[in-house]
């Protein structure tokens, strides 16, 4: 795995508030660094619609089985679960508790994260910038050419 610059400020966040959202386009990368620098935590997707639905079902519950460090991609399917995501940070008070993925631009959507206002940090990742391919001995620059115009890594 690549090397991102960006790591070692997700780790420092995380350790600062209770909620850490990353946010950024897709493809860029997102769930793969998070869960490489978080391997230790819970991951559950979003985009599963078993897992969507059984979150949508019982929010309160779905969170309260979730807690104790848990990564949540694709949030942006289910703000329902930010209240009580707040509810656990404001209860349990542990820095780096939850750890919130999106590929939608959640802080253009105010009433989306206004539940966890003062508990969360967001981050935005982006793709993998030039220097990052070229410092990285498994992409050529003609690799980089092919990821930007392919839009794929």
């Amino acid at each position: 795995m690549i090397k991102r610059p960006i790591s070692d400020t997700l780790v420092k966040l995380s350790q600062e508030v209770p909620v850490l959202i990353i946010t950024g386009p897709r493809q860029s990368g997102k769930t793969t660094l998070v869960k490489s620098l978080f391997a230790d935590y819970d991951y559950v997707s979003m985009e599963n619609p078993g897992t969507r639905l059984q979150a949508l079902a019982d929010p309160e519950e779905f969170v309260k089985s979730h807690t104790g460090k848990c990564i949540v991609d694709e949030m942006q399917h289910v703000p329902e679960l930010l209240p009580f995501i707040r509810t656990v940070a404001d209860t349990e008070k542990t820095n780096g508790n939850f750890i919130l993925i999106s590929s939608l631009n959640l802080s253009l959507q105010g009433k989306i994260l206004k539940p966890i206002d003062g508990l969360a940090k967001l981050v935005k990742v982006l793709p993998f910038s030039q220097t990052e391919l070229q410092r990285s001995k498994k992409f050529s620059p003609d690799d980089y050419e092919r990821a930007v115009f392919n839009g794929s890594f």
